[in-house]
């Protein structure tokens, strides 16, 4: 029994680290809309809205108002929310083409999960993923 109650806690231990190393420990779950300049678009025009799971990750990001370059602008607008859910990372690489879209994704990003009392630092620290 005691050797049984040991793993436990120590299997507690690693999953609160693991999830404290991904920046999302302390981070509330619920919807946080995020604002963030555009070079493009003019300041505050992008606008996210960012969903934390009750676990503590990040589930969804959903570009809601932007000024972007219709076009150009559209690898950007799907894809940086998407990278941000899958790597649950800030730490993303703009789309090529799109950079300033793309920065101005990951800074209303930012400022939703701040909101949300993320690590922005933790977040911002490049991840290796396998493809």
């Amino acid at each position: 029994m005691t050797k049984k109650r040991f793993l436990a806690t120590l299997l507690c231990a690693l999953m609160l680290i693991g999830l404290s190393l991904t920046g999302l420990a302390a981070t509330t779950p619920g919807v946080y809309t995020g604002t963030g300049d555009s070079q493009i678009g003019g300041p505050g025009t992008m606008q996210v809205e960012v969903t934390v799971g009750d676990d503590g990750q990040i589930t969804d990001v959903k570009v809601v108002k932007q000024n972007e370059t219709v076009g150009i602008s559209d690898a950007a607008l799907t894809g940086i929310p998407a990278a941000i859910v899958a790597q649950q990372s800030l730490a993303v690489d703009a789309v090529s083409g799109a950079t300033m879209t793309s920065q101005a994704i990951i800074a209303a990003t930012t400022d939703a999960l701040t909101q949300a009392g993320a690590d922005i630092d933790a977040l911002k620290v490049a991840k290796h993923v396998e493809v």
